[in-house]
């Protein structure tokens, strides 16, 4: 077994780096650029079992696509 598989199945914590989320927009309405719960946006959002925090990105150029 090499070093990195003993690593994944041993019973020592494993440590992840933390994951960002992105939302990429290209629609023709103003975005603002700003965090949201991803769970906002749920039917159900207050039994929710995750939510994530989202970055809204407009990727528009001069109000052209990139």
């Amino acid at each position: 077994m090499d070093k990195f598989k003993s690593k994944i199945y041993s019973k020592n914590k494993l440590f992840l780096p933390r994951p960002e989320f992105y939302v990429l927009y290209m629609g023709k309405e103003e975005l603002p650029e700003e965090c949201e719960m991803l769970s906002s946006h749920f039917i159900d959002s207050e039994n929710a079992s995750i939510d994530l925090t989202v970055l809204n990105i407009d990727i528009k150029y001069n109000n052209d696509f990139i």
